[in-house]
């Protein structure tokens, strides 16, 4: 087995410190700082190994754990495009599940990085209790899973039947497309037993949480789909 460096935190801190970008280039991808991020992320063991687990067994409820990373809410996806070595940081260092969430976000928006950072990035947010991360984890496994993604491996059985746990545990935790996909898995069999009744719980469920947002939109499309035809 090929051995991988663990990241070192203390070393991400000092690439950031050096690089600050000015609040009117907040939205644009510091591209050479994301390259060496990228470098950091492929030695780093822990990120890598989540590529390997099911979305759902790497899921912890605790969410953010403290430490000394405050202001949260300050790691929108531009500041973590213009600070991705920042971002990261807080990431590896457990202490923050939205870093991890709004780097994989900004990551994605560039079709110059690789599919599999977002993913491992992702994997980390659900692994510290993002149940968004397990979402969109979920989702590019049932969707557009790569060749090359780790979880290729496995079972076709196997691999609807972790999308499925996956959905649920995210929709258990409130989180909308996690209730919206659950929904799909169940109303096409996909990983469990076709049930219209759970199916249509779960749909529920990601309006009930938020009318207004797309998931709940997406779900009322079903919905009507799964409406009995009038004669």
């Amino acid at each position: 087995m090929t051995a991988f460096l663990k990241i070192s935190t203390l070393a991400l801190a000092s690439l950031f410190s050096a690089s600050a970008l000015s609040a009117e280039q907040a939205t644009k991808m510091n591209e050479h700082e994301a390259r060496t991020v990228i470098a950091a992320m492929d030695r780093d063991q822990s990120l890598l190994a989540s590529l390997q687990r099911c979305p759902a067994d790497l899921f912890r409820k605790e969410a953010e754990l403290g430490g000394s990373f405050p202001a949260h809410k300050t790691a929108t996806k531009e500041r973590c495009a213009a600070h991705p070595a920042e971002c990261l940081s807080a990431c590896v260092a457990g202490r923050s599940a939205t870093h991890c969430f709004n780097l994989a976000l900004a990551f994605e928006q560039d079709e110059a990085i690789a599919a599999r950072y977002k993913e491992m990035l992702f994997a980390k947010a659900c692994a510290l209790g993002d149940a968004s991360g397990c979402t969109n984890r979920g989702a590019y496994l049932r969707n557009t899973m790569e060749d090359s993604d780790p979880l290729r491996r496995v079972s076709e059985e196997e691999l609807k039947a972790c999308q499925h746990r996956t959905f649920k545990a995210a929709c258990r935790n409130n989180d909308n497309w996690g209730c919206a996909m659950l929904g799909q898995s169940y109303r096409y069999g996909e990983g469990t037993p076709t049930s219209q009744a759970s199916a249509r719980r779960a749909y529920r469920k990601a309006c009930k949480l938020d009318p207004n947002f797309a998931a709940c939109e997406s779900a009322r499309e079903d919905l009507e789909e799964m409406k009995p035809a009038r004669h």
